[in-house]
Formats: C-alpha cells, sequence, structure tokens
C-alpha cells in the first residue's frame, strides 16, 4: 500500500504502511509543540539567558493521543478510537538535547469477536541521552469502533470526599505543580477525602498546544486527560504529603464515550485514590454538563517520589541545594547534602538529569552528557560544580548584594584543582575567588579560597550518633584541614599540629601549627563533619 495522510498532528511523517504494519516518526520540539514548555521538571530561572529552560518531558497523555493517531492512521477513515487498554510507559520522554525523536509502529491484533478493531501500537525513542540505539518508550492496546459505546451509569462520588479543600486549584498550579496554562483544567475542588475527591474541571483550549494550528484535530483531549496525573498530585498535598513527585506510567484501561467536548466546556471528574505499595492508582469519571459519562480511566498508576525539601525547593523554585557550614575569618564553605540514592538512580537517572538542566548552562549541560554516566563520573562532577556554583552564589550576595542564579555562574576546570568561574555580574564587580571542591558526588563540600591564603577542608565520616565519637571526629577533621591547608603551603605538612578547642565555641577548634595560631571551624552533618581552615602563605 502506499503512503497514508498522517491522521493527526503527532505524526510527521508515515514511513511505512501495508495491511498488517504501519510505521511513522514525530519529532518533539519545544519550539512547534508548545505545550513542552508547560510541561517541564524545573523552571526557568535564570537572569542572565532567557533561552535556559529546564528539562522539558512529553505528558503521558500526549503519548496515549500519539498511540490513538498511528492506530488510526493504520485504519482509515470510518473508524473511531474509543479506547486504550494495556497502557504502559517504560521510560521518560525527555527533551534532554532539546528535542525528541519517536518511532512509531502499528499493527492488527486479530479479532476478539468485540466488534471491535484492535491495533497494538509501540512508541520507540531513538538517539537516546544514553546511545545512538532505539528504546521501547510506551505501548498500548488502541481499540477502534464505527461509533461511540452507549455510556454506563455514572456512579456517585466517592463517600468520604466531603472535606472542603485546603488548597485552591490556583495556589495547587502555583506552589504545588508544574503544569502550565495549556494543561491547567483543574478549577475547584468540590470535596476531597482519604479515598477520593470530586472537582470541577474546563476544557484546555488546544490551539495553545502547538506554534501552529494542526491539519488534523487530535483523537483524544489529551491536554484534559492529563489532569489525571494532575489530581492524584492534588490528592496526595490534601492528605498532608510535602515535597514529591506523583507521574502516571500506566493505565488498565481508557474508555471514551462521545466525541472530545469544545474549549472551555465543563466537566465534574470523579475519583478515587489509594495506595498500592509506592505506587498510586486512581479510577477516575469524566462527567459532562448532561451529567453522562464523558470518558472513564480505570487504574491510573503513578510513582511517588520523595524528593525531600531541599532538592524540591532547588528543582521548581531555584533555591540553593547546597547549605552554609561556614562564613567566618574570610570563609566561606558549602556542602551538598548526600541526597537519596533511589530517587537519583530511579527512572534512567531522571531527576538528576533534571537538576543538571536546572543549573548548568549550554555548555556545561555539553560537558556532562559527554561524561560517562559508569562508575558516577557524570554524578560527581554534576555535584561538585552544584556545591561551586552555590558557593560563588552565595558569595555574590553576601559581598555585592547580587540575586543571582545557580546557572548564571560557570564552572570551569576539574574537580581535582581549584575550580575557575565566569560570570559577567561577577566579573563587573571584581575578581572572582577560585574554589575548591572535596568529596565526591552528594555530600561534596566546597571553600572560597581567601586572597593570600591556602584553603583545608576535610569531611570525616561518622554516623554512629554516640557524642564522644562525634567529638573524635571533629578533632580528626580538624587536624586533617589543617594539614591539607599547610601542605599546600610548604609542600611537607608538619607533625607539630596540635588541635584544641575554643571554650564557648560550638563547633570551633584553634590549631597551633609550628607556633602559628590557626582558627578551625567544624560543621555537624548527619553523616559527619566538615572541618575548614586558612592559613596565611606568601604567594
Amino acid at each position: 500500500m502506499g503512503p497514508r495522510t498522517a491522521c493527526g498532528p503527532l505524526i510527521d511523517q508515515v514511513t511505512h504502511h501495508g495491511p498488517h504494519h504501519l510505521t511513522a516518526v514525530r519529532r518533539f520540539e519545544p519550539a512547534r509543540d508548545r505545550v513542552l514548555l508547560d510541561h517541564t521538571l524545573g523552571r526557568a530561572v535564570s537572569r542572565a539567558d532567557p533561552r535556559h529552560a529546564p528539562l522539558t518531558i512529553v505528558p503521558f497523555s500526549f503519548s496515549m493521543e500519539a498511540a490513538a493517531e498511528v492506530a488510526g492512521t493504520l485504519m482509515g477513515d470510518g473508524w473511531r478510537v474509543v479506547a486504550l487498554s494495556a497502557v504502559r510507559g517504560y521510560r521518560w520522554l525527555a527533551l534532554d538535547h532539546g528535542a525528541l525523536d519517536l518511532n512509531m509502529e502499528a499493527a492488527p491484533l486479530p479479532d476478539d469477536g468485540s466488534g471491535k478493531q484492535r491495533v497494538q501500537v509501540r512508541l520507540f525513542e531513538t538517539h537516546t541521552f544514553e546511545s545512538a540505539g532505539k528504546a521501547l518508550a510506551f505501548e498500548a492496546v488502541v481499540h477502534l469502533a464505527g461509533g461511540f459505546p452507549a455510556p454506563p451509569r455514572v456512579q456517585p462520588a466517592p463517600d468520604d470526599a466531603g472535606r472542603p479543600a485546603r488548597w485552591s486549584a490556583e495556589k495547587f498550579y502555583d506552589y504545588c505543580s508544574f503544569h502550565g496554562p495549556s494543561l491547567r483544567s483543574i478549577r475547584l475542588v468540590r470535596g476531597t477525602g482519604p479515598r477520593g475527591m470530586e472537582l470541577e474541571l474546563r476544557v484546555p483550549d488546544d490551539r495553545a498546544l502547538f506554534a501552529d494550528p494542526p491539519r488534523r484535530a487530535m483523537h483524544l483531549p489529551a491536554s484534559l486527560l492529563d489532569s489525571a496525573g494532575q489530581i492524584i498530585g492534588y490528592w496526595l498535598v490534601e492528605e498532608g504529603h510535602e515535597y514529591f513527585g506523583a507521574f502516571p506510567f500506566s493505565v488498565t484501561s481508557y474508555r471514551q464515550y462521545a466525541p472530545a467536548p469544545p474549549a472551555d466546556a465543563a466537566l465534574v471528574c470523579r475519583a478515587w485514590l489509594r495506595r498500592a505499595g509506592t505506587d498510586l492508582v486512581a479510577d477516575l469519571d469524566y462527567i459532562d454538563s448532561r451529567g453522562r459519562l464523558f470518558a472513564r480511566f480505570d487504574s491510573v498508576r503513578s510513582r511517588y517520589f520523595d524528593y525531600g525539601e531541599r532538592f524540591f525547593f532547588a528543582l521548581f523554585y531555584g533555591t540553593d541545594l547546597s547549605e552554609v557550614v561556614t562564613e567566618r575569618d574570610a570563609l566561606v564553605c558549602v556542602r551538598v547534602p548526600a541526597l537519596p540514592e533511589p530517587l537519583m538512580r530511579d527512572g534512567g537517572g531522571i531527576w538528576e538529569r533534571a537538576l543538571a538542566h536546572q543549573v548548568l548552562n549550554a555548555r556545561e549541560r555539553r560537558d556532562w552528557y559527554g561524561r560517562s554516566a559508569e562508575g558516577g563520573e557524570r554524578r560527581r562532577r554534576l555535584y561538585a560544580i552544584v556545591a561551586a556554583k552555590e558557593l560563588l552564589r552565595h558569595w555574590g550576595r553576601r559581598r555585592y548584594g547580587l540575586d543571582l542564579a545557580t546557572v548564571d555562574v560557570e564552572i570551569v576546570g576539574e574537580a581535582q584543582a581549584p575550580l575557575a568561574a565566569r560570570s559577567p555580574q561577577l566579573e563587573a564587580r571584581g575578581p572572582i575567588p577560585p574554589v575548591k571542591v572535596i568529596g565526591a558526588g552528594a555530600g561534596c563540600a566546597a571553600g572560597l579560597v581567601p586572597a593570600g591564603h591556602a584553603l583545608g577542608l576535610h569531611f570525616e565520616a561518622e554516623t554512629s550518633g554516640s557524642g564522644g565519637a562525634r567529638a573524635k571526629a571533629a578533632r580528626r577533621a580538624a587536624e586533617a584541614a589543617v594539614r591539607a591547608a599547610r601542605a599546600r603551603v610548604d609542600a611537607a605538612s608538619p607533625d607539630d599540629v596540635v588541635i584544641q578547642p575554643v571554650a564557648g565555641e560550638a563547633g570551633g577548634f584553634r590549631a597551633s601549627v609550628s607556633g602559628v595560631s590557626v582558627p578551625v571551624h567544624v560543621h555537624y552533618t548527619e553523616d559527619g563533619v566538615l572541618a575548614a581552615c586558612a592559613v596565611a602563605c606568601d604567594d
């Protein structure tokens, strides 16, 4: 069979069409797919570069729409998409390098006697952030029929969903969600409770989704259906959860009983929600203005991610991930706390990649993606840069009153030596001091090297919780920091280092080194002790 016209805006080209198989391609780019700018893991925070953008993700409901379009193109005119089943996402469709290419395949399944045509659809990501190969990203069975089936009876609202919402929809979107205007359909929560919610929705305007008006309409109201994941997040917020993410990855079935309602049409959504281990499961009914069931989701499963407060605000609000641990005697030091390993590892390292897009500029990202993910090289580099950038950001704020974004400071060099930095805003005020980083990965620390001094930094691990053990660890850390600084001055570390605590000063030591007094500052963390000092040198 010859080429067939693409049946929807999420197909660029049909590359093969036969009676039992169809392939098509689609490139996603923010310049043409404006909806992507409303679905990012993080927020654009640069004060200097308006082109900087956080990591963009294709919404799960738009993968459903792409599957529907491929199936509709295979079957041709006269068929309507009425359902999807066995829907599963296997990887985040992220635009790590500014664009994303999908190969889409569709093949009819054997007749099951239902009177509907079933089509198996698979979406493959090509040229992934890991390699130049292709990887299965999404699959679904698409059900098509000559017309929509009659809707079943509407179910009553969840019994316990009578509590007023603590958060208005506007505040939920502003403070708890990353969805932009083209995906915001929740208008009001009628009631919420431990097992469900009832909400009022408005259909978003699809004209805002694309830069150019598409020639063919979408098969599904994809922007409206994105609300399923939003409602799960809203319910968690109302149940008292904080600093988390919840993202859909599978659907048992989605059934539609009428054509998509027009923009700004009012609907009611009733949602039944429950926890299932680390996942959340939701059943949702969408009811039109006449009280009839428009669509039904059975078992939308979302993965729950516990960010922790510091990572949440760093990613979505551009605040510092690190904490200031020393700011005395010309010393300024910060430390990046140890982040949960499962969070950084899960989902193909999606949260590590999201953090990289939040804090690295374009040159730094190219270098970072060019490093090996094996053995932790990429992660160590990211955390070292985060520590150095945020240290200089804090220093610029304290010294000059500058309100810099982390991404507006560029770090040059390798962590084994003092790192140099570039920042037009800082350089306009004076020279930028070099930065020394110690540690590998999360838990690393950075300190400014004061003019005319050698910096000593040392972290001593200690997790026993014993007061005596922590005191000994603090002394060891203080001595090691002094020796490290002296080694940079004299090449040979002296043996006559004497460490004494400073009376009445928590976290303070004073070192006597060959008769020279050196203040040492100590900071206690959950997993150890960080010591910092500066030793005068001649150069």
